[in-house]
């Protein structure tokens, strides 16, 4: 039997760390489809005073802006997907 496209797991695909200051691309992706990003929004549930979010519409993948304010911790990113909430928690690193 085939599993239906509804029943295979979503993650957010992205690096774990952005160091201050810095930036990186984070979407939700089918398993092993990493290149196909799903039209989903993201939204960050926790550390929304470490970053910004935003998306790029050309690109189809939300940018993660750490802050430059020397704040560190951890944001949490969050999406549903087929009635599922998927979540993924980024670390705010120290420059050097």
């Amino acid at each position: 039997m085939n599993a239906s496209a509804a029943d295979e797991p979503a993650y957010i695909y992205g690096p774990d760390k952005v160091r201050l200051d810095r930036y990186a691309n984070y979407y939700l992706v089918l398993e092993g489809s990493e290149e196909t990003p799903l039209e989903v929004e993201l939204t960050i549930t926790s550390g929304e005073d470490l970053g910004t979010l935003t998306y790029d519409k050309d690109h189809k993948y939300y940018v993660l802006h750490a802050n430059s304010k020397n704040k560190l911790g951890k944001i949490v990113l969050s999406a549903t997907y087929n009635n599922k909430e998927c979540s993924k928690t980024i670390e705010i690193i120290p420059l050097w």
